[in-house]
């Protein structure tokens, strides 16, 4: 007797924990906008008696959609993401470019500069 007791309270605690689970799983859902739609239609179709075979069928739509969706976006994301880390490079190399022009113009008027300062002496001492 008290080992049926015992297998029934077990069995008790597990529904109260899974359910509990549930609860959480389906506040967590709730707490995005689109989620509580999502919610908010199922009640409704549940309250309406709805059978569960065309609300699992409307699920399952959804679901589709949205992979479809991260499909599409990741698609999207992953082009733009090359776009971008190759335009990177090539404004690296074009930094790049533009410091050792830099360099050596800096280096011409440097010389330049000391070229003419060298021609101001040799004039002042003639």
């Amino acid at each position: 007797m008290r080992a049926t007791i015992a297998l029934i309270f077990v069995g008790m605690l597990a529904a109260v924990s899974a359910t509990s689970a549930v609860h959480a799983s389906l506040a967590q859902i709730n707490s995005h906008p689109f989620g509580a739609t999502i919610l908010t239609a199922v009640k409704a179709n549940l309250k309406a008696q709805t059978p569960i075979e065309e609300i699992t069928t409307l699920l399952n739509k959804i679901l589709a959609d949205l992979k479809r969706d991260r499909t599409a976006l990741q698609t999207e994301f992953d082009a733009n993401n090359n776009r971008l880390t190759t335009e990177i490079g090539d404004l690296e190399q074009l930094i790049e470019t533009i410091n050792a022009l830099i360099t050596q113009l800096t280096n011409e008027i440097t010389n330049k500069s000391n070229r003419k300062a060298d021609a101001e002496e040799e004039l002042v001492s003639v």
